[in-house]
């Protein structure tokens, strides 16, 4: 039996693919500005502020508020170049007011992360069999022009992990530590490496994971566990160069060893 929390998720999942598909934006990536104006918000302002964003009504409908240092600058509405510029899931977080009548945060999280990236097209992507590793993850990210903090918080929401498959981001920090800023981790993987939660710090001094930094320094590392080989791959991520994605594979040894000579 589901719990009111996923009730409440597939209920907001409907309620936005509907509004996506009135509004005749549901292909990605997801034009914002047009779904804006079929929610009657005419007008978006940059303040600086410190909230991400903000909402008010105006005669005819709302007007939306971004954080950004041009501080009074007015997005024009009919430029598709304007949305690189802007951070797009706190403009979907503010569409997801008024049009649903929620003033719930969460509520307002739920939305915008299912109107930057729809259920339906993210789990058609991972349905058409595409590789399962870390290009995928980017791949999507590119298509959906979201970050790959953004992805994989989506894919961990609407699929089951990958089975014999982890993909952690990971930034780097001073003293040669690193913070976890997002993790997808497959239930093979589980039985052979704690789970990495949201926000941990790796460091040198854990037996689990000090390789994750081995093979941050690096290009890939592997170790054996429980019969096992794991392979640690590093991919640098677009959100800066202090930031990589991490892709941990579980194989068999004979995946790794090279046949014997007949």
């Amino acid at each position: 039996m589901r719990n009111s929390n996923q009730v409440r998720a597939i209920l907001k999942t409907l309620a936005t693919d509907r509004l996506l598909s009135d509004a005749g934006v549901y292909s990605p990536p997801i034009d914002l500005l047009a779904l804006a104006k079929y929610c009657k918000i005419p007008s978006i302002e940059i303040r600086d502020m410190i909230p991400r964003g903000g909402v008010e009504p105006v005669r005819g409908g709302f007007r939306v508020y971004l954080r950004g240092a041009d501080n009074g600058r007015l997005i024009c509405m009919d430029s598709k170049s304007e949305l690189q510029a802007i951070d797009r899931f706190a403009l979907a977080h503010e569409i997801g007011q008024p049009p649903t009548g929620q003033v719930l945060e969460d509520g307002c999280d739920l939305a915008a992360a299912n109107l930057v990236a729809p259920s339906g097209l993210l789990e058609d992507r991972l349905k058409k069999g595409a590789r399962r590793s870390v290009d995928t993850i980017l791949a999507i990210g590119e298509e959906f022009a979201i970050s790959a903090v953004q992805v994989l918080g989506r894919v961990a929401d609407i699929a089951p992990p990958w089975m014999d498959l982890a993909i952690i981001l990971l930034e780097k920090t001073s003293g040669g530590v690193a913070r976890v800023l997002a993790a997808w981790f497959g239930t093979e993987l589980m039985a052979l490496l704690p789970p990495l939660e949201r926000d941990s710090i790796v460091t040198s001094n854990d037996s689990n994971w000090s390789h994750a930094l081995s093979a941050v320094a690096g290009e890939s590392w592997e170790i054996s566990k429980n019969e096992r080989i794991l392979v640690f791959t590093k991919i640098a991520d677009k959100g800066g160069p202090s930031r990589f994605l991490l892709e941990v594979r579980a194989k068999d040894r004979q995946q790794i060893l090279p046949a014997l000579p007949s």
